[in-house]
């Protein structure tokens, strides 16, 4: 992430410094520490089909201690969601509507308000961490995953605008 935030600094993205110490100034205390995969999403899931238990979850280079909050409301991002049958509602990493989602969230005890608030960090860091990546990409001119490297690229701006939409509803 602080290479990807340095890119972001050098192509003059406009997620800068500034921004970054107003997300963090955002994010509500943390009242217990957990083991955080920050990347929480069906595509590093292993689950079985017959009941969609999770048997396993990949890619835990992001991984830290932090708030179990983060990994909630990362999974809402609508870079890993997609519209449903009726191409209408939004479904939570393809899965579920957001409404279900959130009541099932709740029901675990988990105040809404907050993940809210990580929903904003989140859109930033994705942002961040896409526009930075996509402009070290360009400069080098090289990457081995070209796929990856240009849905990053693609996204860059709807989740700008998705973290600007956040902000908004929540004034």
């Amino acid at each position: 992430m602080r290479r990807a935030r340095a890119d972001a600094r050098r192509a003059r993205l406009p997620p800068g410094q500034g921004s970054e110490c107003r997300m963090r100034r955002i994010l509500p205390v943390l009242d217990v520490a957990s083991i955080v995969h920050s990347d929480y999403r069906t595509g590093n899931l292993l689950y079985t089909e017959h009941d969609n238990r999770i048997t396993a979850l990949l890619d835990w280079e992001l991984g830290r201690n932090g708030d179990r909050r983060q990994d909630i409301a990362w999974t809402t991002s609508h870079a890993f969601a997609s519209l449903g049958e009726d191409g209408k509602q939004m479904l939570v990493c393809r899965l579920l509507p957001e409404d279900e989602f959130s009541e099932r969230a709740s029901a675990l005890g988990i105040d809404p308000r907050k993940v809210y608030r990580y929903r904003v960090y989140n859109a930033y860091s994705i942002a961040v961490l896409t526009l930075g990546t996509g402009y070290r990409i360009a400069r080098n001119g090289k990457t081995h995953q070209d796929v990856l490297a240009a849905w990053r690229m693609g996204i860059g701006s709807m989740l700008v605008d998705e973290m600007r939409i956040l902000i908004d509803e929540a004034r």
